[in-house]
């Protein structure tokens, strides 16, 4: 398994499938990589029993790692698929990225 985690954000990419968490504002979101590569259907609604396996996985990573030496100063909102030059809507889905 593959696991990332920055801040508020983690990642999981186990068995081909990919989970990734972002605890603010609190989304999660499921990819099966195998037949969804480019990740435009997200799958966490349709399978919760996969997404708590791999959540499970995720937390049982994370409970491994050291905590971080010092805290994000800066905390910022990143549209996914949204270029900077078009303007944002309230239906845009987002991640907030620590720093």
């Amino acid at each position: 398994a593959l696991y990332w985690r920055s801040g508020a954000y983690r990642m999981l990419i186990a068995d081909g499938w990919k989970l990734q968490v972002l605890d603010k504002p609190g989304n999660t979101w499921l990819f099966h990589l195998a037949d969804d590569p480019t990740e435009k259907h997200d799958l966490a609604a349709a399978q919760p029993d996969k997404v708590r396996e791999l959540s499970a996985v995720l937390a049982a990573q994370d409970h491994q790692m050291v905590k971080p030496l010092w805290p994000s100063l800066l905390h910022g909102s990143i549209a996914i698929d949204h270029p900077l030059s078009v303007p944002d809507k309230a239906s845009d889905e987002y991640i907030v990225w620590d720093n």
